[in-house]
């Protein structure tokens, strides 16, 4: 008589159900991890059924076709989850986004396109730093300024991993973006000088009570008064308009972004320790901080110039006859 080795059985069930399970994140993609699992279960069971009746001895005539006929069930089953087929895709993916960042980076560190795409952001955001600088409604926000050019700074040591996921995000909309501040200077050009908020205010502190608004005009000069009944303009529209979905979008590449951690001894991040040799090396600090930083700057200064121009409308309609 033949004898059946169950513990032969046994590890093939668990091979089985270790193959599913290594491709279980694959599957969850292609909406299969419930399946999977159901198949996981069922092998375990039928498995565990062929073993118990073969431990008991029963008639070996019996068992036999019932033990081929189950097996063949099993891995027909396990065939229709495709395992082998979703794992070969899974790795697929992950070869192909390993070729996608070495091209990047140019193999090693920030080379080829990762040093040209880190040169035009520092472009980028350097000629919004200028455009900043020469609006009198922005340049007399110190915090702003300051915040621009450490920013700036900041660019310069983004790592490639970071790089490569705003290079993914946003790549197609980098000849936009490098244009942005020309257009937006050249627009504004076309309107009413952008007098800054605190002027007003400034202008507002020196009154004494009961000034009248003839005073109050007298005192901002006619700064503001081109602004004038400007709410309706058609163009004045558009221009805000146009502001403020540039903002927006910059802000939607923000959210594309993943968070990306560089982990230390034992789990704990150590982003800080690199840069500071005096900072615990438990503080958490993303990589990709920096490039969230940077699009959310570049995202307010549209956004804040649109406001600035609505502002700017309200004061004159106050102030100026």
């Amino acid at each position: 008589m033949k004898l059946i080795n169950t513990n032969s059985i046994r590890r093939s069930a668990i091979s089985i159900a270790t193959a599913i399970a290594i491709a279980a994140p694959g599957l969850a993609s292609a909406g299969l991890l419930d399946k999977a699992k159901s198949g996981i279960q069922t092998v375990k069971t039928r498995t565990g059924i062929v073993i118990t009746n073969v431990q008991q001895h029963r008639p070996l005539a019996n068992q036999v076709d019932t033990v081929k006929a189950q097996a063949d069930e099993i891995f027909d089953q396990v065939k229709q989850l495709k395992v082998v087929e979703q794992l070969k895709q899974t790795m697929g993916l992950v070869q192909q986004m390993q070729a996608d960042y070495e091209y990047f980076s140019g193999g090693e560190g920030c080379e080829a396109p990762c040093a040209a795409f880190r040169s035009s952001l520092k472009s980028t955001f350097d000629s919004f730093a200028l455009l900043v600088s020469d609006l009198p409604a922005l340049n007399s926000e110190t915090g702003l300024v300051e915040n621009m050019q450490r920013v700036s700074n900041l660019i310069d040591y983004l790592p490639p991993r970071a790089l490569y996921l705003l290079w993914q995000a946003m790549s197609s909309k980098m000849a936009e973006l490098e244009t942005a501040s020309d257009d937006i200077r050249q627009t504004l050009a076309q309107l009413p000088p952008l007098q800054p908020v605190s002027g007003f205010a400034s202008g507002m502190s020196t009154m004494s009570v009961g000034s009248t608004a003839s005073d109050l005009v007298s005192n901002v000069s006619d700064r503001y008064c081109g602004w004038k009944g400007k709410e309706e303009d058609p163009w004045v529209k558009m221009v805000r308009a146009r502001l403020d979905l540039f903002g927006w979008t910059v802000e939607q590449f923000e959210g594309m972004i993943p968070d990306v951690e560089v982990k230390g001894e034992g789990g704990g991040t150590a982003g800080l320790g690199v840069a500071n040799a005096s900072a615990n090396a438990g503080v958490g600090v993303k990589p990709t901080d920096g490039v969230k930083l940077y699009l959310k700057l570049v995202a307010f200064i549209p956004q804040r110039i649109s406001k600035s121009i609505e502002m700017n409308i309200l004061q004159a309609n106050a102030l100026c006859q």
